[in-house]
């Protein structure tokens, strides 16, 4: 199955990986597109260079579970944000770079809106991720507390949580790509594939597996 990006200008057509993957890093970036930028905040990035950054961030340090798997941890405090382009190598766009920010700039606003969605979805309220946890505490609880009972609001989910890092990620289901942000996490109710959770920046759009997840609107 084919999916068109802004780039069919240049009658590119672009192919999405079929299944519930509806995420490829895809370009619209046209040719005459400089090899490299000089960022205020983030510095040189280049095209096939390294556009991964650090930056100390703590209110991420909300979510807090050791993971089981700690020696592979980043460290709390300090957090990996991918910058990368819709194609492998290419540069970030303006609009992925400046959601980069927003996140920077308020990090705890994050921490509420994903605690707030996922427990919205545990509960079977607002879109359906399409996920097994949806409507679902019950499971999540199991994996998690052992008792329900102490699974009571959003903030209860904080120690279940671990942020393993954030990336710009882009649709290229909708009628124009867009980036959204990602949110990556080991959890305790999802070890196996971990979770990820998207947002446009003003609200959470999406969460399910890391990688596989993709946005409530595409949910059939």
């Amino acid at each position: 199955m084919k999916f068109k990006s802004r780039r069919d200008v240049k009658a590119e057509i672009l192919l999405c990986r079929s299944g519930a993957i509806s995420f490829v890093q895809v370009s619209d970036s046209l040719p005459n597109s400089p090899d490299f930028i000089e960022h205020p905040r983030f510095g040189r990035l280049e095209r096939d260079g390294d556009r991964d950054r650090e930056f100390d961030v703590p209110a991420f340090d909300a979510f807090h579970w050791p993971t089981s798997y700690p020696d592979t941890a980043p460290h709390f405090g300090r957090y990996q944000f991918g910058l990368v382009g819709f194609e492998y190598g290419d540069i970030p766009t303006k609009g992925g770079l400046d959601l980069i920010e927003r996140v920077l700039d308020d990090p705890s606003r994050f921490v509420t809106l994903i605690i707030n969605s996922l427990w919205d979805d545990f509960n079977g309220r607002g879109p359906d991720s399409g996920v097994w946890w949806h409507n679902n505490l019950s499971s999540v609880a199991k994996e998690t507390v052992r008792d329900i009972s102490k699974l009571q609001s959003p903030t209860d989910l904080l120690p279940w949580l671990r942020l393993a890092g954030v990336r710009l990620r882009y649709d290229c289901y909708w009628p124009e790509i867009k980036p959204l942000i990602g949110f990556a996490f080991w959890a305790a109710f999802e070890e196996e594939h971990g979770v990820e959770i998207l947002s446009d920046g003003d609200k959470v759009v999406g969460h399910g597996f890391a990688i596989d997840v993709i946005p409530f609107d595409l949910i059939k």
